[in-house]
């Protein structure tokens, strides 16, 4: 058995040179370059662990410079050389002189910004060397070296013509990922390319993965590339090239539509025993997945084991990538034949990756750094066996699972640290893991902690407590607004306010930029353990800051240069302005900032944003919200955010868009990003970046803001375009009371990442993440309610009597699956031609004689979006099978985004339905006249309901959900979603009582069917003027359970009958509830609905009569003359189809407040001196109408126009009739005016 990858030291030795030196830096020789300028041919420069502000030439010398253990990654790693500040060429230049035996080994080389290594078609040896982080005019990494380039890493380069190699000779066990350019990973080389991982590089019009190269290519695995590129490959030779025993595998390129495709090999390469998408089933070639594991190994059962040649066109190396043995029998068959791609199979070794393999922990009792991290083990090979993990007793260190199995899937091991009572300074620690008795390593655990710095008691300023602090101490900010602009000065500190998950804290405690500076810089190299979260940055001014061409003043609230601090929960808000104008919110047009009014990303950033709102940012053209712009190594991620109502100076053009990533390897995820201003919201150089984000339209960026492509990502990897639903947006008239949080049915809850669990995330309001089956999208979970609204508040209840409890829930359910499909923009029917079979495209099928006349197998272009849209002729649509996957007792919901309308002829009808098998029996439908007809940008959903059938089995299997066209429309459905949500189980609820105001609560019903309501006798020994109820729910236990209001329980006296108010023989109607002078006005009735005996027909009261009762609750009960319940209405009617309500009990003023708090009613002609409000025993103070001008306009009210129905109540009391109570329109065609009116008819 082998144990983890290692790198055997090699060992040269050469003729000829005797007495060849050794020179120590710096302990014999201060720098680098001095020492090379001291040696000669033979001698051996090593380089101890530090780093290296230099910049080197080798001036042709034939010379070893090594670090001090090159066969150790780690050390590697610690052994940098980058250039000082200002220069502007390559790290490393060769000559162009050098031989073979000019060894560059082991070391680390980053940040050049001509490249990491010039080589002048040096023959160098290049060994194990790290190369990164460099940026060239041509090429990033390495440039011209023809001698060997062998166990590299060249990850994270940036050029314009080339990120990783350019014209290099023979390249061979080195990875090759991360890097971008025109072409991305290798570049225009003769030499032997073999053993090589290249992987996630990025070309921006040219190869993803290997270009324009004329040397064979050998037992490569080139996987995961993406180029924004129309149509190109991950792989394209400039001439017919020898490419054997490779994997080419998920390389993306980009339709016309800027919509992401896999294309991995085009002519004139011609692979052979090679694994490809587009493989002819010929010359050994497959195209079946090559199941890539951890570190792209194979996992067992890929059909690439064994599946090369052993006679290649040039021999086989004797080792794989990892040095392991090449030719490895995978399958047990009775040869032995080579495996394709870099890593041979074994299916009993065991070669174990432990990533990564050291963990820094920071923080004190009140720190924010993550208390529990994770690491990977696993196997590249298939040897499959117990795993164990011990911490060696270390009591504030723990790790778990303790045990498991070793296997090819990667496991994760969580481990948590505690600094309780441990003292400030370093801590170490490790988790030994043991595969068998041979081999065991150890993941190093750091633990750093620090002390607490609070402001302003221990320092009046922020910025002082960061001059104080020392990496891993925390600073706490009170509440407040502090007028500062901070710099992090490089340092691992956490800077947050006193409770980061009570938005109201973070609400409070601002740090003012003043319009003069960024809120908060990061330029020294901090990295995710420099963390603020929980402020509001607000009046940030940004500062001026340069990448390549690009140079102007950004970031208003936080400037990231070169820097990848931790940014969360935070409020970026109002930044980019010049001045404030002496108001708040600042004016638009004091612009300050050019680009990221909110947050400007520049160079080597990897920032984390995440749980953060971003609002009101101004920038003068891109950017309003957040702008980036570096390489693709720039591995910005923006999680969970809502980003909103941000602003340009200039009008919105082609190129402004809210959240700009020209160029970045960034990513956004979860998060909302909308505006009512802007309609472009992400600029991205790679729309599968994008992912799970309710937004309105996307780019892509390749290189230049004239050549933008607008892309379809819509209904692509969960990604939605719908209004967000926000409580209460921004509003110039209440600029601070903005309220982003979610409601009931916004269509962010449950559509983000279905992988996110959630275990301990909160969000911005710092309730839990996860609570309705699936996180949400946007900076705040949508928090569900069960809420008590019955008794009201006030209410007076009797002790011994019998009342209604009601309670409200959300209606929301978890999504359990989500079938996802954008239809390409599919071109309309050519006159006279028609399909005539079902065709497939991701899962979704259009049906026959649906006028479609493109629908590639393997999309490689697509037609422009102007000219596109679908033509669906009676019967035909597009439709998915059920399948037993969704299971039974599920609610399917299907969703059609409408993109455009071409209509030649009117649409006469259309169903979204679910068919039977046939497609022609439908079973559940909704129709046009349900719906009407489809509108630009709009979701067309169906909601079906499907039951478990007797044996369990779900009846709908194999029936067929879709949309059906029956009229003559033609509409471009631009994306289609259908999602399972697994129906609730019959619920039960716990209703609980407290007579303490809430401070203990008693059960007084349990398991009552959640129907809303309980009808709860109450017990005569109770008595509390300070009562409250709750229903808690056990089917929905992460609900926010909200007690009722405070009410009365009084002890039970009987009282005297009431007297009618209509004639009878003498029965009064009874009454149950309080005595004396606790009447009816305490809202404490509770009226027996019989009269005793029946009332007699000759009495007053006519037998077709009615009398009507208004009971507590608001209820209206009509009886008849036996006392018989006639009907009932309910003014607690479901409240989500209400419009408005106005009680015109305000009590003074000029405005008639809706209880909804969106159109409030102006008072007209009403008396100035107030006289018109008067006191009423029931409601308060009142509206009381003079009956000749007076009346209330509801100002905005667009009105329930046409046929559609609606319910007008009002309460009111008058003595004059022939009087309109209530309108609304104007008079012209029918269902244009509407009006209630007491109207005088044969004198009644």
């Amino acid at each position: 058995m082998r144990n983890i990858w290692t790198y055997p030291l090699v060992i040269i030795l050469l003729s000829g040179w005797v007495g060849a030196a050794i020179i120590q830096v710096p302990s014999e020789v201060t720098t680098i370059q001095k020492a090379i300028d001291l040696a000669s041919a033979g001698d051996t420069i090593v380089v101890a662990e530090g780093v290296y502000s230099e910049y080197l030439q080798m001036q042709g010398k034939d010379i070893t410079l090594t670090s001090v253990m090159p066969n150790d990654p780690g050390a590697v790693g610690r052994t940098i050389l980058q250039p000082p500040a200002g220069f502007t060429g390559p790290v490393v230049r060769f000559s162009g002189a050098e031989t073979p035996a000019c060894l560059l080994d082991g070391l680390t080389i980053q940040k050049g910004q001509d490249g990491g290594i010039k080589g002048s078609n040096t023959h160098a040896t290049i060994s194990r060397c790290w190369i990164r982080n460099n940026n060239g005019n041509n090429c990033g990494g390495i440039t011209a070296v023809i001698g060997l380039i062998d166990r590299c890493r060249i990850m994270g380069n940036s050029g314009v013509e080339t990120g990783g190699l350019l014209g290099c000779g023979d390249i061979s066990n080195c990875l090759i990922a991360d890097n971008s350019g025109n072409v991305g990973g290798v570049n225009a080389g003769g030499g032997t390319l073999s053993n090589c991982l290249i992987v996630s590089n990025q070309g921006k019009i040219g190869a993803s993965g290997v270009g324009f190269y004329s040397g064979p290519i050998l037992h490569c695995t080139i996987a995961n590339n993406f180029s924004s590129g129309f149509a190109v490959p991950g792989v394209n030779v400039s001439s017919p090239s020898t490419i054997s025993n490779c994997i080419i595998w998920g390389n993306r390129t980009v339709n016309a539509m800027s919509v992401p495709i896999i294309k991995d090999v085009i002519p004139p390469s011609d692979p052979t025993f090679s694994c490809f998408s587009n493989a002819p089933e010929e010359n050994g070639n497959i195209s079946a997945d090559p199941q890539l594991g951890p570190g792209y190994s194979l996992m067992a059962g890929s059909p690439c084991i064994d599946a090369g040649t052993n006679t290649p066109p040039i021999p086989l190396a004797a080792s794989d990538y990892r040095g392991a043995n090449r030719v490895v029998d995978g399958d047990d068959a009775a040869s032995v034949v080579t495996d394709m791609g870099a890593i041979e199979f074994d299916p009993t070794g065991l070669m174990v990756v432990i990533q990564p393999d050291r963990l820094d922990f920071g923080g004190t009792t009140d720190g924010g750094w993550s208390r529990t991290q994770t690491f990977e083990v696993y196997n590249l090979d298939g040897y499959s066996g117990p795993l164990q993990l011990d911490t060696g007793g270390a009591s504030w260190l723990t790790a778990e699972p303790t045990n498991g199995t070793i296997t090819q899937s990667a496991q994760t091991i969580a481990v948590t640290v505690d600094p309780t009572g441990l003292a400030e300074g370093e801590h170490r620690g490790g988790v030994m893991v043991k595969v068998d008795e041979d081999t065991r390593m150890v993941v190093d655990i750091v633990l750093h902690v620090g002390k607490v710095i609070r402001v302003p008691q221990n320092s009046t300023l922020i910025q002082g407590a960061i001059q104080m602090a020392k990496d891993w101490d925390t600073i706490i900010m009170s509440p407040g607004t502090y007028k500062e602009n901070l710099d992090f000065l490089g340092k691992k500190i956490y800077v947050r306010s006193a409770d980061p998950q009570d938005w109201n804290t973070v609400k409070t405690t601002i740090v003012d930029g003043r319009c003069s500076l960024p809120c908060i810089t990061f330029n020294k190299g901090e990295g995710r353990d420099s963390i603020v979260e929980g402020l509001t940055l607000q009046l940030g001014g940004g500062n001026f800051a340069s990448y390549g061409s690009v140079n102007n003043i950004m970031g208003g609230g936080i400037l990231c240069l070169n820097s990848s601090p931790t940014i969360r929960r935070c409020n970026v808000s109002w930044n980019g302005y010049g001045a404030t104008g002496g108001s708040f919110p600042p004016y638009t047009g004091n612009w300050k900032v050019y680009y990221g009014g909110g947050i400007a990303l520049v160079g080597a950033c990897s920032a984390r944003i995440e749980d953060c709102l971003l609002i009101g940012n101004l920038a003068y053209s891109r950017g309003s919200a957040i702008y980036a712009i570096g390489d693709s190594s720039a591995r910005n991620e923006i999680e969970r955010c809502t980003i909103t109502d941000n602003y340009f100076y200039q009008s919105p053009m082609g190129s402004s868009f809210d959240v700009d990533l020209t160029g970045t390897g960034a990513s956004i995820r979860n998060s909302i990003v909308w505006s009512t201003v802007n309609q472009a919201s992400i600029l991205i150089s790679d729309t599968d970046r994008i992912q799970n984000c309710l937004l309105r339209y996307a780019a892509v960026y390749s290189g230049s803001y004239s050549t933008l492509i607008w892309a379809d990502v819509i209904c692509r990897n969960g990604n939605l375009s719908a209004g967000p639903r926000f409580v209460y947006p921004y509003s110039s008239s209440a600029p601070t009371a903005y309220d982003y949080r979610l409601m009931a049915d916004s269509p962010c809850i449950n559509h983000g990442h279905a992988g996110f669990a959630g275990e301990g995330q909160t969000d911005l309001a710092g309730n839990k993440r996860v609570m309705g089956g699936r996180l949400d999208i946007g900076a705040f979970e949508f928090a569900p309610e069960i809420r008590v609204t019955h008794p009201m508040e006030g209410d007076v209840w009797a002790a011994g009597s019998h009342h209604e409890v009601i309670w409200t829930e959300p209606h929301i359910g978890p999504v359990i699956s989500n079938s996802e499909f954008g239809m390409w923009y599919i071109n309309s029917i050519v006159e006279g031609s028609s399909t005539t079979n079902d065709m497939e495209v991701r899962g979704w099928t259009i049906g026959p004689d649906s006028g479609v006349d493109f629908v590639p197998n393997q999309i490689d272009s697509i037609p422009k979006y102007a000219k596109t849209f679908t033509a669906f002729d009676r019967g035909s649509g597009v439709y998915q099978e059920l399948v037993d996957s969704f299971g039974p007792n599920t609610r399917y919901t299907l969703k059609l985004f409408v993109g455009s309308r071409k209509d030649k002829a009117p649409v006469t009808s259309w169903q979204a339905a679910l068919t039977a098998g046939d497609r022609d029996t439908v079973v559940a439908a909704v129709t046009q006249n349900q719906f009407g007809n489809p509108g630009l940008g709009k979701w067309i959903e169906v909601v079906v309901t499907l039951e478990t059938g007797a044996e369990g089995v779900d009846p709908n299997v194999g029936k067929r959900i879709g949309i059906l066209l029956t009229g003559a429309p033609r509409v471009s459905f631009v994306g289609v979603s259908l999602e399972a949500a697994e129906l609730a189980p019959t619920a039960t609820v716990d209703v609980e009582l407290s007579t303490d105001d809430g401070q203990t609560w008693q059960t007084i019903a349990d398991d009552v069917a959640d129907a809303g309501s309980y009808s709860w006798s109450i017990p005569s020994d109770l008595a509390s003027e300070i009562c409250r109820i709750l229903v808690a729910s056990e089917r929905w236990p992460d609900f926010i359970w909200v007690p009722g209001n405070v009410f009365s329980i009084r002890p039970y006296e009987a009282g005297a009958p009431v007297e009618s108010r209509w004639p009878t023989e003498g029965h009064d109607m009874q009454r149950m509830g309080l005595a004396g002078d606790n009447g009816p006005e305490l809202g404490c009735v509770k009226w027996q609905y019989s009269t005793l005996t029946p009332i007699s027909g000759n009495s007053v009261l006519g037998a077709d009569e009615r009398i009507v009762v208004a009971s507590e609750g608001g209820d209206l009960d009509c009886l008849n003359t036996d006392g018989q319940l006639i009907w009932k209405y309910s003014t607690r009617s479901p409240e989500e189809h209400l419009e408005g309500c106005w009680m015109m009990n305000d009590g003074s003023g000029v405005t008639a407040a809706d209880c909804l708090g969106v159109r409030n009613g102006s008072l007209n002609n009403f008396d100035a001196s107030g006289t018109s409000w008067v006191e009423d025993a029931t409601f308060g103070t009142v509206l009381e109408f003079d009956g000749v001008d007076d009346y209330v306009r509801i100002p905005g009210f667009k009105g329930i126009s046409g046929s559609q129905p609606r319910v007008c109540s009002a309460w009111i009391q008058t003595t004059q009739a022939n009087t309109d109570i209530m309108m609304w329109g104007s008079n012209g065609a029918s269902g244009t005016r509407w009006r209630i009116r007491l109207q005088e008819r044969d004198g009644v």
